[in-house]
């Protein structure tokens, strides 16, 4: 065996271990998807549960539940099915919060300041 033999031995075991790692990589990541898609498929279930309690206990229609989205979706200045997210110091106990609640997670207090969720 000459030497351009060895090294093309050693290119072709190096790109087999790199294949083996990247489909590992790949069955970790597709796992992971599928995990997530189940706990998706349960929140669905969950909200759908809970927003059906909710409107056969109080009346509310399924306009309201579209308009109310609306306004949240539109709190952060943009109507993009998202809700904004901004990580600010409480201006109660001092400490980095975000404004999703429009509380703060630790103190529990209002965090009034924030525009994205100003009330």
């Amino acid at each position: 065996m000459d030497l351009w033999d060895i090294v093309q031995h050693y290119q072709i075991k190096e790109a087999r271990e790199e294949a083996r790692s990247a489909a590992d990589r790949a069955s970790r990541q597709e796992t992971k998807v599928a995990t997530g898609n189940d706990q998706i498929q349960r929140l669905m279930l969950a909200t759908q549960a809970m927003w059906e309690l909710v409107r056969e206990r109080t009346g509310l229609t399924d306009a309201d539940l579209l308009s109310k989205m609306e306004e949240i979706d539109g709190r952060d200045g943009m109507q993009d099915e998202k809700i904004g997210v901004e990580i600010i110091g409480c201006p109660h106990c001092g400490r980095k919060t975000n404004t999703r609640s429009g509380t703060c997670i630790y103190c529990g207090k209002a965090v009034e300041d924030s525009h994205v969720f100003a009330r």
